[in-house]
């Protein structure tokens, strides 16, 4: 198994102080129930279409502030919301 020691650049720590990573590899697993991806991207889009998770907004919105201050180009590089 690679391993690798995750790490967050100093830029990124000044712009965002309080960001924190988690980094996760996972192997895949052969398929045992093709429906389950289906049904989950279906329960997580009516989700989002509801208005969940109540954190979501705010979170985007921080992330736009954080890549604005990187100098992203919103065009170029947008987030949802």
């Amino acid at each position: 198994m690679s391993s690798m020691l995750p790490s967050i650049s100093p830029e990124l720590a000044r712009i965002a102080p309080g960001f924190r990573a988690l980094s996760i590899n996972v192997i895949a697993a052969p398929i045992r129930d093709a429906q389950v991806g289906e049904i989950a991207l279906k329960e997580a889009c009516q989700a989002v279409i509801n208005g969940q998770p109540t954190w979501a907004q705010a979170h985007i919105d921080a992330w736009n502030a954080v890549f604005k201050a990187f100098g992203a180009k919103p065009k170029r590089t947008p987030l949802l919301g």
